[in-house]
């Protein structure tokens, strides 16, 4: 019986002699794994900053275009409106030709000078409001321009390169004149409307761009591409858009 206190003692001594090689374990193990616990927030958080990168990619591309074609909507509906002008002028027009025609069949000097002079009141018209509805494509020529110039001057500091804009008509907006032999057309929308009106820009942007733990000249570039046009909706026009995606490069 006098062995067992001594016993329970030794017991007691060993106790904290495992614990303590238990901790030293521990620590040891949290040692061997502190270099993959570091690369795993590393790669977590260059994952989470890449699609961060992604987004405003996409937005800002989006945002860009349809700005433009906010602007584009202006000369676009006031050209729309000044068809039933336009529709006037060349009835006019029409009638003052059938009246100078009927003039010179009579021979009359006092009518034939009376119906060219009519005639050439109205075609002075025409070529004045002509001139107004080549200024309202011209208008839509400097938005065009303007816009594909300040999505160029907006990239900078953005790690973004490649700028590209496309259109896809051969004016500024998609309308056609009809008939397009009159001095005053009407404007109408060509039947591919939605497409001919669209405004793509494209970009290669670094999505590892100012990543605080990327290596020095590690690169991760992307392409994205978006395109934007406008949809008639009632008597008003609305921005749509067609395409917004990033495929790898």
């Amino acid at each position: 019986m006098a062995l067992a206190p001594t016993k329970n003692r030794g017991a007691q001594n060993a106790n904290p002699q495992a614990h303590a090689s238990n901790q030293g374990f521990a620590l040891v193990s949290l040692l061997a794994l502190a270099p993959f616990l570091a690369s795993l927030c590393t790669v977590v958080g260059a994952s989470l900053y890449i699609l961060k990168r992604k987004s405003l990619a996409q937005a800002f591309c989006i945002h860009q275009a349809s700005r433009l074609q906010a602007e584009l909507k202006k000369p676009l509906r006031k050209l729309i409106r000044m068809n039933a002008r336009a529709t006037t002028l060349r009835t006019q027009r029409t009638a003052a030709d059938n009246a100078l025609q009927h003039a010179l069949s009579s021979g009359v000097p006092y009518a034939i000078a009376a119906a060219q002079a009519v005639q050439t009141a109205v075609i002075l018209q025409q070529l004045a409001f002509r001139a107004q509805q080549w200024a309202l494509l011209a208008e839509a020529q400097r938005v065009r321009f303007q816009g594909q110039r300040e999505m160029r001057h907006q990239v900078e500091g953005l790690a973004i390169t490649s700028v590209q804009s496309r259109t896809f008509y051969f004016r500024p907006l998609a309308v056609e004149p009809q008939p397009i032999s009159s001095l005053t057309p009407d404007y109408k929308p060509i039947g591919w409307f939605e497409r001919g009106q669209s405004q793509e820009f494209r970009f290669d942007i670094d999505l590892l761009a100012h990543f605080p733990l990327a290596k020095a000249g590690l690169e991760f570039r992307q392409t994205t591409l978006c395109s934007v046009t406008l949809k008639q909706q009632e008597d008003d026009w609305q921005i749509q858009i067609l395409a917004a995606k990033a495929p790898s490069s």
